[in-house]
Parts: C-alpha cells; structure tokens; sequence
C-alpha cells in the first residue's frame, strides 16, 4: 500500500463496535475508551485471518478465525452465503483490497 491510497475502515457486521475492517483488509479492535488498535494479521494456506472474540447471544465470550477477504467483501460489497467463495482476481491470497475480490459459486470455484 503506498503512501498515496487512502484506507476506508467500517465496522465489521455483527461485531459493530467491537472490530473495524479496512477496504485494504487490516483489520482494528476498538477499545473501551475509543482508541483503536491494528491486529496482527495470521497466515492460513496462504491467505489472511484473524482470530476475533466476542461475546455471543449467550453473554460467553466466543473465538472465531475470520479470513480477511470474506470480512472485506461482506463489509464494503455485499454480504454472501457460505456457500459461495470469495476469490482473489490477481490470485494473490494476500491481497485483500476490495477491488480485488469477487464472488465465485462453488462449482465454478471447483474448475478452477
């Protein structure tokens, strides 16, 4: 990312308030006083996740790893089944802007 791109950040669906997403695919916690803090990204086959924790409908704090394409594509394009995958244009796992990410159905993810 150079210097000259500007970054978006929304809050991620469902965890509004807790988690930001970028349409750079960074990620950020937002702590109780407002202040925000990068997450260090994870390295899963070859593509970027993140270990996030929340509180669940029961009030027990809940651990998910979330890719960060999926969070990026259902936060700045439009939420999507599971069923369907999220592919990389330049098929670069790493690369999660959103302009880069499309939908794929999973059969047509199968001829690739």
């Amino acid at each position: 990312m150079s210097g000259s791109e500007s970054e978006t950040w929304r809050p991620v669906r469902g965890l509004f308030g807790i988690y930001e997403v970028s349409d750079h695919g960074r990620m950020r916690q937002v702590l109780h006083d407002g202040e925000r803090t990068l997450l260090t990204p994870l390295s899963v086959k070859g593509k970027v996740a993140y270990d996030l924790s929340y509180a669940g409908r029961d009030g027990r704090a809940k651990n998910r790893r979330h890719y960060a394409h999926r969070l990026v594509y259902e936060t700045f394009v439009a939420e999507v089944p599971r069923s369907i995958w999220i592919r990389h244009r330049n098929r670069v796992g790493t690369d999660n802007r959103v302009e880069n990410l499309e939908v794929l159905s999973a059969s047509d993810h199968q001829l690739e």
